[in-house]
């Protein structure tokens, strides 16, 4: 880590407890507006944050409760950091790779119309283990979206059902839209963090970018350096290390110039 300019802080570590309506009856009182919500405090958005980076960090459909914890430590610990030198810490959160607690699965002709008249098994056992609440059959599509409600990795969810026989392919439901996001990446030690702070024209593909990496390891939070592709053509010498956290197509986006070496984030 000797070959990065750093600036390095080190803290004790963060602690924190984890912690409808109804209708009226004929006759009944008029419904009387919702009061306001009391905003959630902080702590808790931040401890949802984190399980939401934990679970995608590593290829398990279940929450790592230790691996939450490490996380919620050190994005705590680059924000309280680092805040007066990049500001985009305190307002760039992570956006799931997977926007609906949803599984997308299109099967062969002929698994489909077992899973149309009731009839196929393949998917019993994983159903039993993560329990979907409901589900939305596209018969068009040949495809049937199964909604769960866990705290689960969707993308590796998808996995374990893509590998059912008589399944073409399954998915989880992505963004239809670019935007600022954290990507992080479990490495040698400890783990990574790419800040992407992004505006103008995310409905396509975010025009402006800025990237803000950062190295956590050893109780230690290290600021590696910043990348402005628009004022800087050529990337920094970390930046092979720290498009890894990309996920590939974007990886691919911003590939230096000249350069074979490719992404493989996840």
């Amino acid at each position: 880590m000797d070959r990065y300019r750093t600036i390095i802080f080190t803290a004790a570590a963060a602690t924190a407890l984890l912690a409808g309506g109804c209708l009226l009856p004929p006759g009944g009182q008029p419904e009387q507006p919702e009061p306001e919500r009391e905003p959630q405090p902080q702590i808790f958005l931040d401890i949802e944050e984190a399980e939401q980076v934990a679970l995608y960090l590593d290829d398990d459909v279940r929450l790592d409760r230790f691996l939450m914890k490490r996380v919620f430590y050190d994005i705590s610990l680059i924000r309280g950091a680092f805040r007066d030198w990049v500001e985009a810490v305190d307002y760039v959160y992570f956006h799931p790779p997977c926007t609906s607690d949803a599984v997308a699965i299109r099967f062969e002709e002929r698994s489909y119309a077992l899973v149309s008249s009731g009839s196929y098994e393949e998917w019993d056992q994983l159903n039993a283990l993560y329990g979907p609440v409901s589900r939305q059959d596209e018969d068009d599509l040949r495809t049937v979206i199964l909604f769960f409600d866990g705290l689960y990795d969707y993308r590796a969810l998808a996995k374990e059902y893509s590998k059912l026989s008589g399944v073409l392919e399954a998915t989880c439901i992505l963004p239809v839209e670019d935007s600022p996001n954290i990507y992080a990446r479990l490495a040698t030690g400890g783990i990574t963090y790419l800040f992407r702070d992004a505006w103008e024209g995310c409905e396509t593909g975010c025009e402006n970018n800025v990237f803000y990496y950062f190295v956590c390891e050893n109780d230690d939070a290290v600021y590696v350096g910043s990348w402005d592709p628009d004022q800087r053509m050529y990337p920094p010498e970390w930046w092979d290390e720290a498009r890894l956290n990309l996920p590939p197509g974007l990886a691919d986006r911003f590939r230096p110039p000249g350069s074979t070496f490719g992404g493989t984030g996840r």
